[in-house]
């Protein structure tokens, strides 16, 4: 016995089942059947009203959420979602300074680079030239500094976390007596809570370098324990 055909018929026709002789392709077929089906479908009923009920915005990260409530009237039923925020940067900001900034270098000391301009920023502030990090995270530090020796010299770019180097943001490279150059440089690495990041210069001769733009930018794109 195998399954034949299932149809469906009007409600008053009723449930019919029958069986036939399955067609045989071979002799050792010939005791095969075929079941068939018909099972009747229910009234016509009434179809429902479906609206748009409560629409809410959920914090970014939760699931999206749905729900069906009976409406106000009969056969009606209202759709309530729950629809998260896009997930954006925990903590940004930024200083900046498009003024002529002389800076008098002692050689292989660092020198605070001048960043009085402050871009807007969220979950982080910003001090005599540094940003102050509060909250603990991998982040995105991006820089560019537009500057001229008066000497010749190897100048170094790179930022700090507390008055220490960031080892990979550091830039090294050796100019002529000036030579107008653009450094910049983005990275990616760990900060901890309390951090202050600064931007210096540090030059292997005691010179005057004209820092003439510069700009330091952080970006929070993960946490950290």
């Amino acid at each position: 016995m195998a399954a034949g055909t299932v149809q469906s018929v009007p409600f008053e026709d009723g449930a019919s089942a029958t069986v036939v002789p399955a067609p045989t392709l071979t002799r050792a077929e010939t005791n095969s059947y075929l079941l068939n089906l018909s099972i009747p479908y229910g009234p016509t009923g009434v179809s429902p009203t479906l609206t748009i009920g409560e629409v809410q915005t959920l914090p970014a990260g939760q699931d999206a959420t749905a729900t069906i409530d009976a409406g106000t009237e009969e056969n009606t039923y209202e759709i309530n979602l729950g629809i998260p925020n896009g997930v954006g940067l925990a903590a940004y900001g930024g200083l900046y300074s498009n003024s002529n900034n002389p800076i008098s270098t002692t050689a292989d000391v660092a020198s605070q680079i001048d960043l009085p301009s402050v871009m807007p920023n969220s979950n982080l502030t910003t001090n005599n030239n540094e940003i102050v990090i509060s909250e603990a995270g991998s982040y995105e530090i991006t820089y560019s500094v537009v500057l001229t020796p008066t000497l010749a010299s190897t100048i170094q770019v790179y930022a700090q976390d507390n008055g220490v180097e960031i080892a990979e943001s550091n830039i090294t490279i050796a100019l002529t007596a000036g030579q107008n150059i653009i450094l910049n440089k983005n990275i990616i690495t760990n900060i901890y809570t309390n951090s202050n990041i600064d931007l210096v210069i540090e030059s292997n001769q005691t010179d005057t370098v004209n820092v003439t733009s510069c700009a330091l930018t952080i970006k929070k794109l993960d946490s950290i324990n």
